[in-house]
């Protein structure tokens, strides 16, 4: 169950260790979008970061991305099929 004090949103680039990454969809707070409502890329992570994992998307990558996720201020980041 989404939190009432933010938002669900597709299509954000975060900004990473390793390049921008973007998750398939992200859950934010309202404080945290309000932080950012103009960035085209994230310098912070919103807080929650969800991967979709498909047929040709490689586990190790994922749980690789969601490390970095983590490392850029995500509180948590889900993996699913």
């Amino acid at each position: 169950m989404l939190k009432p004090d933010g938002v669900s949103i597709t299509k954000v680039g975060v900004d990473t260790a390793e390049n921008t990454k973007v998750p398939d969809v992200v859950w934010v707070s309202l404080e945290r979008r309000r932080a950012v409502p103009h960035e085209i890329f994230w310098t912070r992570a919103p807080e929650i970061c969800v991967e979709i994992i498909s047929p040709s998307n490689f586990l190790e990558e994922q749980m690789h991305k969601g490390q970095l996720y983590f490392r850029a201020g995500a509180r948590g980041v889900l993996a699913v099929r």
